[in-house]
């Protein structure tokens, strides 16, 4: 399993690094505005995905899943199979992801 935690304007995840299969997140919105957890599989790294009106563009990417308004002091989890691959985790409420919401992981 994975810890991350959301706090304004981060997500941290300590490791970057993860092992293929079934992968549980625990997602601690450590913060004090609602924020959301969003994976996408893409080779672009974490700070370098298209931005479109302050939000990235999902439908560029192939999505795996996500959790929508997880509110402050909430700690739902997110159970997911991953393959091999590059992940980006983020938050693309407005203007999260631009303000530094993400982070990239490498599954093997």
């Amino acid at each position: 399993s994975i810890a991350a935690e959301l706090t304004e304007w981060k997500i941290d995840i300590g490791s970057a690094t993860g092992k293929a299969g079934t992968i549980t997140f625990t997602v601690a919105n450590k913060g004090e505005k609602v924020h959301e957890f969003v994976i996408v599989k893409t080779d672009l790294k974490a700070d370098s995905l298209p931005v479109v009106d302050d939000e990235v563009d999902e439908s560029a990417f192939t999505p795996v899943d996500e959790i929508e308004d997880i509110a402050a002091g909430a700690s739902p989890t997110l159970t997911v199979d991953l393959a091999a691959g590059h992940y980006v985790l983020l938050c693309n409420l407005t203007a999260h992801y631009g303000k530094g919401m993400h982070a990239d992981l490498d599954v093997k």
